[in-house]
């Protein structure tokens, strides 16, 4: 379908999909364009075009929306990659999979939002001094931007901070 009546939005935010989460896990490290992070392995500080989402290896990866693989492959410093072309002018890319990737992804292969396209590994050099992770980017009309704008992750859990469950201790009721 080439129809294109309705008036666009250059960043083609009314066409994106409804993302699902790649895994369930929490943000270890977060999306900085702008502010350089540290980084353990390299121990400097760089800019980080992604999240670093917590999962144990073995965990299985999954699609965040319907779309097309556009490309697998070895990365030296990222590891194992998959790239999935959205509607929207969106790409996901899933970096530190295991070697092998799910069967039937391939490049132009079709994928459902849920579907299975690999397990989190160990194979970004770039990033093997954290803990296990599947580091996560989105692009949106060709410029990555902070997957949080669109996905819901969980809130990172302090147990040793934990307010939440004290009975009473605020006292700053108003």
């Amino acid at each position: 379908d080439t129809s294109s009546d309705a008036p666009t939005i250059n960043e083609g935010e009314d066409k994106l999909p409804t993302f699902s989460l790649p895994v369930s896990g929490e943000i270890m490290i977060d999306y900085s364009d702008s502010v350089p992070v540290f980084s353990q392995t390299m121990n400097d500080y760089r800019t980080h075009l992604g999240v670093d989402v917590s999962a144990e290896i073995g965990t299985p990866v999954l699609a965040v929306a319907d779309g097309t693989v556009t490309n697998v492959w070895a990365d030296p410093f990222m590891g194992t990659c998959v790239s999935i072309e959205h509607s929207g002018n969106a790409v996901s890319f899933y970096k530190n999979l295991d070697d092998e990737v799910a069967s039937g992804i391939v490049i132009g292969s079709s994928v459902k939002s849920g579907d299975v396209i690999g397990a989190v590994g160990e194979t970004a050099m770039n990033e093997i001094a954290q803990e296990p992770h599947l580091h996560y980017e989105l692009k949106v009309d060709g410029k990555h931007v902070d997957p949080k704008m669109h996905f819901k992750f969980p809130a990172p859990s302090k147990p040793e901070n934990d307010k939440t469950d004290s009975s009473n201790s605020d006292t700053s009721s108003n």
